[in-house]
């Protein structure tokens, strides 16, 4: 169905909307920031030129 992998995070600010966190890169061996925004039912993260979207589910 699609890749899966897991990193450890730290969650650095967050409001209503987006929450900030600091994420462990296993394959490049370094950390990196991303924003996460809520809209909905969805949300979405920014990497690069490209908007990744997601749905959320129970479970």
């Amino acid at each position: 169905m699609g890749d899966e992998d897991s990193s450890h995070y730290d969650v650095i600010a967050k409001d209503a909307t987006s929450v900030v966190i600091r994420i462990e890169n296993k394959v490049f061996e370094e950390e990196g920031i991303r924003l996460i925004t809520f809209d909905g039912p969805r949300y979405w993260i920014c990497l690069g030129n490209i908007h990744e979207w997601f749905k959320k589910t129970d479970g």
